[in-house]
């Protein structure tokens, strides 16, 4: 068992030190406040820091190199990587700046598997997908002031600094890997030696049970005649005396051996204990190598700062090289003016020259070699001029290129203390407004008391309302019940008024007919009365007779008008 946990925690160192390790994501560190809170958040973040256009070693594709917002080793603050994506096992994601790497962190209350809800991470999820799990990031830094920009050359000094580190510190790591996968090798040759030392004992005491030995004892031969006579005597007692013999001497053998094998355990243990007293001094050698290199870095950092220093000194040395190459060109461009003053002479005297070649023609030969001699100055004059208007042009060219790195720093400073000046405005802005916000909050809640009072009160009146609404509704009810009441009346009424008017139509038809035939008798009368002569005058039959059932029938169509008066007129419907 010692064997097997020795073996367990030399893999372990060994596979700490794996290749999952990236150098390249080192200079792309930065502290940030917090991290982002949603995939719009986390794009924009992508496309600030650009880690597929950064040249690396780590992936065969740009694309696996992405962006990442963790927690930092000492998981108290957040901070912004361009790293491999990782595969993630239930846990929260840390990156750790010794392995280079990104790890899971294994402390208390960041297994994000065992989170409810929308806070719960899968069993496997990628490192670039952490900003869905805001659980993982309980501290975020409020300080804003460790986001700090340095210029150019320190960080490019700090970067050659931090690659230094690396390149010891993966040298160290290769030492110790080699050590352990030493020691590992030497204990499992140990462990198959003692397993085949062990098997052969074994083969040869099964050797020794099996044939037994010839010779004997002289104290046991007289047991031994004692025996056989059994033996002659009972074939089975010979077997069990043969198996009880074979087993003791054989148990005997055995139990020497296991003393010889529990020996040499204890000799193995031993070793155990002198190998893992090894194994302590190697560590010890370890973390003074570790000291060693703290060291280093320390005195790596005196040297960022002497290089800080020479950096000053160079610019310094460079604006005084500037000054003077000024001067030099205020020389040259004086030269220039004196070469073409002299020019302006030479042709001066050529026309002269010119004009006493007219007038003195025999000494044409005389002049055209100096003119000729002339001609090759000038020429030899013109080419340096043009060298020199080259060499003019290049220092021009430096100068201002220089004076546009000069502006660009500039520029660059500007900015950054227009930054710093932003970000103190915004700071005292965050402040204000967050008073201003503690001070609504405070007004809201009053607020919200007064309206929890005036809901407890609407609430009161909408019940009493409530109640009058259903008393309401059951008069409505009430009142309906006895409209149709009514409107059932008012069709009764309204069928009796018509078979009344059909009875009147009828008793006037009635009257006409009986009208006519009056008026027929009373003409059928005067003509008997003139054809017979005066007799006595007849009383005419009274028309008051028939009207009685119609006077009957009014009398009836009124009370009928006064009842209907009496009632209440019907109410529209509802």
């Amino acid at each position: 068992m010692i064997l097997y946990y020795v073996l367990f925690l030399n893999l372990q160192i060994f596979v700490e030190g794996s290749s999952f390790s990236c150098p390249s994501s080192i200079p792309t560190l930065s502290s940030v406040s917090s991290c982002p809170k949603n995939k719009q958040e986390w794009e924009t973040a992508a496309i600030r820091k650009q880690c597929e256009a950064i040249k690396q070693n780590c992936t065969e594709l740009h694309s696996d190199f992405q962006y990442h917002c963790l927690l930092n080793q000492q998981l108290d603050g957040t901070l912004e990587v361009c790293a491999p994506v990782y595969f993630l096992q239930g846990f929260c994601a840390s990156y750790n700046i010794q392995k280079k790497q990104i790890v899971e962190t294994y402390d208390d209350g960041f297994e994000c598997l065992k989170y409810h809800g929308s806070e719960q991470c899968p069993l496997r999820y990628l490192s670039n997908e952490a900003y869905k799990y805001q659980r993982c990031y309980p501290y975020d830094v409020k300080n804003e002031t460790r986001t700090t920009h340095t210029p150019p050359a320190t960080t490019a000094a700090t970067a050659v600094a931090n690659q230094n580190k690396e390149c010891r510190s993966n040298d160290n790591t290769g030492v110790v890997a080699v050590i352990v996968i030493l020691f590992v090798v030497v204990t499992i040759v140990i462990h198959i030696l003692i397993w085949r030392y062990r098997e052969r004992i074994l083969k040869k005491i099964c050797k020794r049970g099996v044939h037994g030995e010839e010779d004997g004892n002289t104290a046991t031969q007289p047991r031994m005649q004692d025996v056989r006579e059994e033996e002659d005597r009972n074939p089975e007692t010979r077997s069990l005396i043969n198996r009880d013999m074979i087993n003791s001497e054989s148990l005997a053998k055995a139990n020497q051996e296991n003393e010889e094998l529990k020996r040499k355990i204890q000799e193995n243990l031993e070793n155990l204990a002198k190998a893992s007293e090894e194994n302590e001094k190697l560590k010890r050698e370890i973390n003074d190598l570790l000291s060693q290199e703290r060291k280093a870095g320390e005195e790596r950092s005196k040297e960022v700062q002497l290089l800080k220093e020479t950096h000053t000194k160079t610019e310094e040395e460079l604006q005084k090289k500037l000054a003077e190459e000024n001067n030099e060109k205020e020389k040259l461009e004086r030269k220039n003016k004196d070469h073409s003053e002299e020019l302006s002479k030479v042709n001066n005297e050529k026309q002269n020259l010119e004009r006493k070649i007219k007038d003195q023609s025999e000494e044409l030969s005389k002049v055209k070699n100096e003119k000729g001699n002339l001609e090759r100055k000038i020429k030899d004059q013109s080419e340096e001029l043009s060298k020199v208007n080259n060499e003019k042009e290049n220092l021009e060219r430096k100068i201002k290129d220089q004076s546009e790195e000069l502006s660009m720093v500039k520029n660059e400073k500007e900015n950054l203390e227009r930054n710093i000046k932003d970000q103190s405005e915004e700071l005292s802005k965050v402040k204000n407004e967050k008073g201003n916000l503690e001070k609504k909050i405070k007004d809201q809640s009053e607020e919200l008391s007064k309206v929890n009072n005036e809901k407890e009160n609407l609430e009161r009146k909408i019940k009493d309302q409530c109640e009058e609404l259903s008393k309401v509704n059951n008069e409505k009810e009430n009142l309906e019940r006895k409209i149709k009441d009514q409107s059932e009346e008012l069709s009764m009424v309204k069928n009796e008024k018509e078979n009344l008017e059909r009875n009147i139509k009828d008793q006037s038809v009635r009257l006409t007919e009986v009208n006519k035939k009056n008026d027929d008798l009373k003409r059928q009368i005067e003509e008997h009365g003139e054809n017979k002569g005066p007799k006595k005058k007849t009383a005419p039959p009274r028309p008051t007779d028939p009207p009685r059932a119609n006077e009957k029938e009014d009398q009836q169509v009124d009370e009928h008008k006064k009842s209907t008066k009496n009632k209440p007129a019907p109410l529209p419907p509802s």
